[in-house]
């Protein structure tokens, strides 16, 4: 008896398009492998999601090493001023 674990892969298509790639063992109802079965599902808007959280996290830990440094420089202004 075959046993095939199916095989998942995300893929990107020309341009921005994501797809998440499923291949599975088509099985009758012995249990026979008889083939594949192939599905696309579109990911493209969470991988763009993912890529806008990303950039919002790397602009809000500058802003706040920002925010810090400034603190730093307005208290020794005030105390050394």
């Amino acid at each position: 008896r075959q046993s095939l674990v199916p095989i998942e892969r995300e893929v990107e298509s020309g341009g921005e398009l994501w797809f998440t790639r499923r291949i599975l063992p088509y099985r009758t109802q012995d249990e026979e492998v008889a083939g594949v079965v192939i599905t696309f599902t579109d990911i493209t808007g969470s991988k763009q999601s993912a890529k806008a959280l990303e950039l919002v996290t790397r602009q809000s830990e500058q802003a706040a090493r920002d925010l810090h440094t400034l603190g730093t420089r307005l208290k020794a202004m005030i105390v050394g001023g």
